[in-house]
């Protein structure tokens, strides 16, 4: 192990001591311990992994952000900074949706760390369902209906620039705590790539046409839907906006033509038939538009 992980380990267990896990007996350093262990196990480096120990010295101990650079590094203090709530007087509400935007922009460091401090987060309230039940949720600030709110805008802010493994596990685990996502019309959740760049290149043939690749594929029903939804977004249908300005803030520039309301269709459906993110959803897009799947 790490010289600057032994550190780590020493140094949070200091500073949190004498602190619990909420609504618990549970010692605190078992949280930051966990979130260590998860980011190892992700094989991020050492310094990562420091900070994920130290991710709420900050915000919960009186540990300063130059202590921790004298100590760790500017790199292990910068993460732990951005893991940390500003200004702890604001609401949940406020907090939470600082947290919200500032991940969609964060360094990919910043957002492993988070990552991996929900996800014990949603694996420790797990554990606790299975002999609380429902009653586990006194246990916040805020309820059931705010928290599935919360993590599933969380899921969206970090994979706002890219997805990565840890957060696809982060997405499951969230998934079996608060319930699919998915709408009760959704398809199969796990269409490979491979049907989805048939279904890209099919929107884009001549009205009736279906490519062979389409047929094996078995994805008529979803390029019916690609159809469907194009018309309603020609008919300027409102669902459709927010979908429209998550792609034109990853810079995807539209004309008014048939093209991009295929695009934006194509978006629509597999965000509603597969229940997919929207970085999950933009991840296609972009596969497809780079190699020429539409020409």
């Amino acid at each position: 192990m790490a010289a600057i992980i032994d550190r780590a380990l020493e140094y949070a267990a200091k500073a949190h001591q004498g602190q619990v896990r909420k609504g618990t007996d549970i010692p605190y350093i078992s949280h930051p311990y966990a979130v260590g262990l998860i980011l190892q196990e992700a094989r991020c480096k050492p310094e990562v992994v420091a900070a994920g120990i130290l991710h709420d010295t900050l915000e919960d101990t009186p540990a300063t952000y130059d202590e921790l650079v004298r100590l760790f590094g500017l790199l292990v203090a910068d993460i732990v900074q951005g893991c940390s709530e500003p200004d702890k007087s604001l609401s949940w509400e406020e907090r939470k949706e600082h947290t919200i935007q500032y991940l969609k922009t964060a360094p990919k460091t910043v957002r492993m760390v988070a990552c991996a401090d929900k996800l014990h987060n949603v694996r420790s309230t797990l554990r606790a369902m299975e002999t609380e039940g429902d009653q586990v949720w006194k246990r916040f600030k805020r309820g059931k209906e705010q928290q599935t709110w919360y993590y599933l805008q969380l899921i969206e802010s970090l994979g706002y620039q890219s997805g990565f493994p840890l957060l696809t596990i982060l997405e499951k685990e969230i998934e079996t705590l608060f319930g699919s996502n998915r709408s009760e019309g959704a398809i199969r959740a796990d269409i490979d790539n491979k049907s989805i760049d048939a279904l890209f290149c099919s929107v884009y043939r001549p009205a009736g046409e279906l490519s062979e690749q389409a047929k094996e594929q078995h994805i008529q029903s979803l390029l019916d839907e690609v159809l469907m939804l194009r018309d309603q977004i020609r008919n300027q249908e409102q669902p459709f906006q927010a979908m429209a300005e998550y792609l034109v803030e990853k810079g995807v520039k539209f004309e008014q033509s048939e093209g991009s309301e295929l695009l934006i269709a194509f978006c629509a459906a597999l965000k509603q038939r597969l229940g997919l993110y929207n970085y999950e959803v933009y991840e296609h897009f972009q596969r497809n538009f780079r190699k020429g799947s539409f020409r």
